[in-house]
């Protein structure tokens, strides 16, 4: 299968070091896209995940790792933005943002991660980093 850039609507924010980019669904749905765009998301929390995402982005990293880090061993990050979680995936230049879910703690289900993770390969084997 060949891979191919991330379509333009895919990218949240591309930045000098990294691109963040919306991970895409076998059906072609974009979960976090549509996580952000519901109500449980409020304006401030989008804003504060705009500014980590630019952070990120320019900077190639986040250091405080109380909003951002790494949650397993495959390598999920997570940004943690007041109950909010929304799981990423670092891969070279991009950081795929995978699923978003609201949770107090860093602690989330087996099957979110099991899901964000599955989300993380299939897009691997279709896109490719600048």
């Amino acid at each position: 299968m060949s891979q191919h850039q991330p379509d333009d609507d895919m990218v949240f924010h591309a930045g000098r070091r990294r691109t963040i980019v919306f991970a895409r669904t076998p059906a072609g749905g974009m979960p976090v896209r549509d996580f952000l765009d519901s109500p449980i998301v409020s304006d401030r929390h989008l804003e504060r995940f705009a500014r980590l995402c630019e952070v990120l982005a320019d900077e190639g990293a986040i250091r405080n790792s109380e909003v951002y880090r790494k949650l397993t061993d495959w390598p999920l990050w997570g940004f943690r933005i007041g109950s909010l979680r929304i799981l990423t995936h670092e891969a070279g230049r991009l950081v795929w943002l995978l699923r978003g879910a609201v949770k107090q703690g860093w602690k989330l289900r087996d099957s979110d991660l099991a899901a964000a993770e599955a989300l993380a390969r299939h897009n691997a084997t279709l896109y490719r980093g600048p």
